[in-house]
C-alpha cells in the first residue's frame, strides 16, 4: 500500500527544489503517492517580480544559497547565483494545467530548474510558455 504525502511548495522555494530531489529518491525505494500542492510564498511580489536584495538581506540570501547548493548535490541540483524573486502566481495556475493532462511531474521539475539552476524569470509569460512547451504542453494540448 502506497505512502500518501502532500508537499505544499512554491517554485520560488529552495528548499522545496531540494525536497523534489529528495521525494525523488525516496521513490525510488519506497511506494509513494505524492501530490504537490501549490502555494504561493511571497503573493506580494510585484507581478514584474523584483531583487531578492530588496526583500531579503544578502547575508541571509547567501546562507541559503550555500545550503541548498550543499543539500542539493546528492540528487544531482545544482543551484546558480539567486538574484530574483518572480512572482510565481502564473506558473503555479500552468502547473495545475500540467496536472490536468499529465505532464505535472515533468513541468514541475522543469520549472524549479528554470529558476534556481538556469536563473530564469519563471513569472515573465514567455519563460513559461518556454518551460511548457519544452515539456509538451501548449494551447492546444487536449
Amino acid at each position: 500500500m502506497p505512502v500518501s504525502i502532500t508537499i505544499f511548495s512554491d517554485f520560488v522555494c529552495p528548499f522545496c527544489y531540494v525536497g523534489t530531489g529528495i521525494v525523488d529518491k525516496l521513490s525510488e525505494e519506497f511506494d509513494l503517492d505524492v501530490t504537490w500542492v501549490g502555494h504561493e510564498l511571497h503573493p506580494e511580489t510585484p507581478r514584474q517580480g523584483v531583487l531578492l536584495a530588496e526583500v531579503f538581506d544578502p547575508f541571509d540570501i547567501e546562507q541559503v544559497t550555500f545550503e541548498c547548493r550543499r543539500r542539493g548535490e546528492p540528487y544531482g541540483l545544482a543551484f546558480g547565483e539567486l538574484t530574483w524573486l518572480s512572482n510565481t502566481r502564473m506558473a503555479l495556475e500552468v502547473a495545475e494545467f500540467a496536472r490536468d493532462v499529465g505532464r505535472f511531474e515533468a513541468f514541475h521539475h522543469a520549472m524549479f530548474k528554470a529558476y534556481f539552476t538556469d536563473g530564469r524569470d519563471i513569472g515573465d509569460r514567455a519563460v513559461i510558455r518556454s518551460v511548457a512547451e519544452e515539456c509538451g504542453l501548449d494551447s492546444e494540448t487536449p
